[in-house]
C-alpha cells in the first residue's frame, strides 16, 4: 500500500513541528505575561509562567508520544513503511522530545522574573 507524500512528510517532521509549536507557545506566553504584568501571579501555588510552560511541554510530549505510537503501529504492518523512514522519524521524535525538555528546564530552574 502506497503512502501519500504528505503523510510521509508529517511522519518525518512531526516531532520537530510539535517542538516548534511548543517553543513558540512557551515564549509567546512568557512574553505576554511579562509585558502585561501578570508574570508574578500564581496558579495553585506555582508561578504562572512555569505552570503555563509545564502544561504546554506536557501537551507537546504527549503529542510526540502519539506521533511515535503512530509510527510504531504503522511499521508493524507489512509493506506499509520503509524501515529507513521509520528510523529517521523515530530519531526526529527523540530530538523533538529532547528539545521540549531543554526548552522547559529554564522555566522551572529560573524564577519567574521579567
Amino acid at each position: 500500500m502506497e503512502q501519500r507524500f504528505s503523510g510521509i512528510v508529517f511522519t518525518l517532521t512531526g516531532g520537530l513541528l510539535i517542538w516548534a509549536a511548543a517553543f513558540l507557545g512557551a515564549y509567546v506566553f512568557a512574553s505576554v505575561a511579562c509585558a502585561r504584568g501578570f508574570a508574578n501571579a500564581a496558579v495553585l501555588g506555582i508561578a504562572i509562567v512555569p505552570a503555563g510552560v509545564g502544561v504546554a511541554s506536557f501537551a507537546a510530549l504527549a503529542g510526540i508520544g502519539a506521533v511515535t505510537a503512530n509510527i510504531l503501529r504503522r511499521s508493524s504492518r507489512a509493506n506499509d513503511a520503509s524501515p529507513a523512514i521509520r528510523d529517521v522519524a523515530l530519531i526526529v521524535c527523540l530530538l523533538g522530545a529532547t528539545g521540549i525538555v531543554w526548552n522547559a528546564l529554564p522555566a522551572f530552574i529560573v524564577a519567574a522574573r521579567c
